[in-house]
């Protein structure tokens, strides 16, 4: 993945897979940063922790982020009031409904599973991918419908400067 700081390149999903990066000025990402945070979830927890065992550990080269690479709404607010902007933050959860063959494992493949596979092999990654995907079918089993519930938090800020009259 290229680095945050390859701006032909950047974009936020990028920029969140590296937890160094979060110190940057929060003004000159404001336009770039989608605030999702689904760190504290089991999707998540499960992905470091296995990450973090013993045999993973190893392999991962660095290849996890921060646990919290988003801030609370508050801290959002802050920020963008002492810069003199009338700032609106709030934070909500999602409820995805998902269904099919392990659809929390589909759900983190296109995110938080992609920079830990770009660090295995096949073989590992294959062996990673399974065992993942058998702790993700305990943390989130389907319902008597055959549904799969994935609550996913997200940051909103909407800041604006008030015209001077």
């Amino acid at each position: 993945m290229p680095s945050p700081e390859s701006t032909d390149t950047w974009d936020a999903r990028t920029y969140r897979q590296y937890a160094d990066e979060r110190s940057r000025p929060f003004l000159d990402l404001l336009a770039r940063v989608d605030a999702t945070e689904p760190a504290e979830a089991p999707s998540h927890t499960l992905l470091r922790e296995l990450a973090e065992s013993p045999q993973w550990t190893d392999k991962m080269e660095g290849a996890l982020r921060g646990a919290n690479s988003v801030f609370d709404a508050m801290v959002y607010f802050r920020i963008l009031t002492e810069a003199g902007l009338t700032v609106d933050a709030w934070e909500t959860t999602y409820l995805h409904v998902l269904s099919g063959q392990d659809p929390v494992l589909h759900w983190t493949s296109g995110t938080a599973l992609r920079p830990v596979l770009a660090v295995l092999g096949d073989a590992d990654a294959q062996a990673f991918t399974s065992q993942y995907a058998g702790l993700l079918r305990v943390a989130y089993p389907a319902d008597s419908a055959g549904r799969v519930i994935l609550a996913f938090r997200r940051v909103f800020a909407v800041a604006r400067r008030e015209e001077r009259v």
